[in-house]
């Protein structure tokens, strides 16, 4: 049997230091959450970044099918929270990342094994039906736009893209799109809560994200659009077990159902 641990953000403008006491406490929080998801027989303990979740859980669902006598119990969310999870305490078999640096600091201080590329993405742009945006160059005009928060690997992802955009369109344009930003979510999970909500006029999100929503895309060309590189490293055996799992022919095979790149 699986667990699944979300853990969320209410939006709300706080300062630097706030940000990062609140940003710890929480962390503390969703250790205290995951260590209350027990259950008897070994369990395989990952963190999962938020856009991960479907995947995760449908190779969850495969690798117990496989080792009744094994569980996997998912914590999920942004991949910064998740390192402070591991940095207060929680303790984790498999980490997987949306981006590196996160697992590169816990394998620094001794916390996981060398972490490894897993599977890629890349950013897409939406709006709602009925949008004036038709192209790249129009999300300047656009309305409501909701980024991931630049401590976040989508909102990582996101600067690299309009730094190259703005090589195209101009400082100008660039300076607009970050004029016209309403909200910096703190997971990818939450831009795509905006959209759904329809709280946004346009959005950056993850390719994989945006086929499941009922929005315009926007194509991002190739050119612009930065590979977002997930990266897994394991800290036990059991960690490593899964993490085979994911990279061996079931594993694949799952993320590209998803639309996820190979690695």
């Amino acid at each position: 049997m699986s667990y699944t641990v979300h853990i969320f953000f209410l939006p709300r403008p706080l300062g630097m230091v706030d940000v990062t006491r609140r940003v710890r406490a929480l962390a503390l929080l969703g250790v205290l959450a995951a260590q209350a998801c027990s259950e008897d027989g070994p369990q395989v303990r990952v963190f999962a970044a938020a856009s991960l979740r479907e995947v995760v859980d449908d190779m969850a669902e495969d690798f117990e099918a496989a080792h009744p006598q094994w569980s996997v119990r998912a914590v999920y969310a942004g991949s910064q929270t998740l390192r402070l999870q591991a940095e207060a305490g929680a303790s984790f078999d498999l980490f997987m990342s949306a981006h590196a640096e996160h697992l590169d600091r816990l394998h620094a201080s001794g916390r996981c094994d060398p972490p490894r590329v897993m599977a890629g993405n890349r950013l897409a742009l939406v709006v709602p039906e009925g949008s004036s945006t038709e192209d790249l160059e129009g999300l300047a005009k656009a309305e409501r736009i909701v980024l991931g928060s630049r401590e976040v690997p989508l909102g990582r992802y996101t600067e690299e893209f309009l730094g190259r955009a703005a090589r195209t369109y101009g400082e100008n344009w660039a300076h607009q799109v970050r004029d016209q930003v309403a909200s910096r979510e703190r997971s990818a999970r939450l831009v795509r809560a905006k959209l759904s909500l329809g709280e946004a006029g346009a959005a950056i999100v993850y390719a994989t994200d945006a086929d499941g929503l009922s929005m315009r895309r926007i194509p991002i060309e190739d050119g612009l659009n930065p590979r977002a590189n997930y990266v897994a490293a394991s800290s036990s055996e059991l960690g490593r077990r899964f993490l085979a799992w994911v990279e061996g022919p079931k594993g694949r095979a799952r993320l590209a159902e998803r639309g996820f790149l190979p690695p």
